[in-house]
């Protein structure tokens, strides 16, 4: 790990500069404080979305449902508009998720400049990728059949295929997409 440089100028440019190039300046106008704010309410936001998106998607039939429960449930129509609208507010979960690592790298930057260009921040945003990614690739797929009976006039698909769709989902959400990454 490298060490920042901790050398000062004999000759400061400006009289305010701080003895410590690497230290945050001390003053009460200092804009950590607005990105901590930012990256705290946006982590709030994500938390709330993703925990109502995945509540209302995960009013599907369950594996184990036998398959009387799966073809009430998609043909009454009723709950599946629940799972429909779990969908909607999916994508917007990932995009505060999003908006939530970018707000901590941020904070992070502005209190150690040069840590753009260590490993750790590009793992920081792909792991933060690839878990959107099968946030919403795992939630289309629990939520596949919901959407069929919503926006379509085909006939249902078996029970066997809607209990795969959401076995596949919960695979990608739940064993792939929150799993940590010191499991594996």
């Amino acid at each position: 790990m490298r060490t920042p440089d901790r050398r000062q100028d004999a000759n400061p440019q400006t009289p305010d500069a701080p003895a410590d190039p690497v230290a945050p300046p001390t003053g009460g106008g200092f804009p950590a404080v607005g990105g901590a704010r930012m990256a705290g309410w946006s982590g709030l936001i994500f938390a709330v979305l993703f925990t109502v998106g995945l509540f209302l998607v995960r009013q599907a039939p369950g594996l184990a449902a036998p398959d009387a429960d799966y073809v009430a449930f998609y043909h009454d129509g009723g709950q599946s508009a629940l799972v429909t609208l779990g969908l909607y507010i999916v994508p917007f979960a990932g995009i505060a998720c999003i908006w939530h690592m970018i707000a901590t790298r941020t904070l992070i930057q502005v209190l150690r400049p040069r840590s753009w260009s260590e490993i750790p921040h590009w793992l920081h945003l792909a792991s933060g990728v690839v878990f959107v990614c099968m946030l919403f690739a795992g939630s289309a797929a629990v939520g596949a059949v919901a959407l069929l009976t919503r926006f379509s006039a085909a006939p249902l698909p078996p029970p066997d295929v809607a209990r795969a769709l959401s076995a596949a989902g919960y695979a990608m959400v739940f064993v792939y997409g929150v799993r940590p990454p010191e499991c594996t």
